[in-house]
């Protein structure tokens, strides 16, 4: 069984982060209790709590029609980023088995573990996932405006997976940050009842050293490294302690789409 993954990134202005050059300088944080992002059916009355675990939208099942029980023989993840987005975009890709007790890498951008960027820049995976999978041979740089890569599937990779992309860029404050946290974003698969496609989503963010907080009041105590479900700090305003109305600044612009479908 092979996994292919096809990029097609439309890069914005020449500086900031990207996988061949330009990074903004972060320091490493305190590794948390709980590595394993949130079950689909959490949810949250809080607003201000950062062990929130509001409802997890991450998408299953784009296209209802079953095309495959068999398994399949490749996968097919595109990312789209948004052609407004600015700077560039850095991220990671993996997979997990259904108990999160398998990593399997896909790719990572270089730079974020050649040595030339400082501390942390996707901190989830970095912090939670690197030290526990295989990442030789798996880096690159980015090549635009697309690229392919294919990987053998490993045993362990069978029956429900899910597939992650952790995805961060700079200078992109909002009223909760001083430089917005690394997004993660998700989708499950059921590899013995394939859907002709699927929408990865963003299900958390992950906060490191360089994500200040910049609300005084209502701002959340997560931890570096660790994996808040609570979206609205990115998607929302600040306004008397609580969100406010959506803000255009979100780091969910990044990306305009992460698609995965299967061959």
């Amino acid at each position: 069984m092979k996994i292919q993954i096809s990029f097609l990134l439309i890069w914005g202005i020449l500086f900031g982060w990207s996988c061949a050059k330009n990074s903004k300088d972060t320091n490493s944080g305190t590794d948390p209790s709980d590595t394993n992002p949130p079950s689909t059916d959490g949810d949250s009355d809080s607003d201000t709590d950062t062990d929130t675990d509001n409802d997890d939208d991450r998408d299953t099942d784009s296209t209802n029609q079953i095309v495959s029980t068999d398994g399949a023989d490749e996968i097919t993840v595109t990312l789209i980023e948004d052609p407004d987005n600015s700077p560039p975009i850095v991220y990671v890709i993996w997979l997990e088995n259904e108990d999160h007790t398998f990593v399997q890498n896909l790719y990572i951008c270089s730079r974020v573990i050649d040595g030339s960027l400082t501390g942390t820049p996707l901190p989830y995976w970095y912090m939670n996932k690197r030290n526990n999978s295989e990442i030789d041979g798996l880096s690159g740089a980015t090549v635009v405006p697309s690229f392919t890569v294919s990987r053998e599937l490993a045993e362990e990779a069978s029956g429900n997976i899910t597939v992650y992309a952790e995805v961060d860029h700079s200078f992109d404050n909002n009223d909760w940050f001083i430089n917005q946290p690394a997004l993660l974003y998700a989708v499950d698969v059921n590899l013995n009842q394939i859907h002709a496609s699927y929408t990865m989503t963003p299900i958390g963010w992950t906060k490191a050293s360089q994500n200040t907080y910049t609300a005084a009041v209502g701002a959340p105590t997560t931890e570096d490294g660790e994996l808040n479900t609570e979206m609205r700090y990115i998607t929302h305003t600040s306004s008397d302690g609580g969100f406010g109305e959506e803000d255009e600044r979100s780091a969910t612009h990044m990306v305009e789409s992460i698609r995965v479908s299967f061959d």
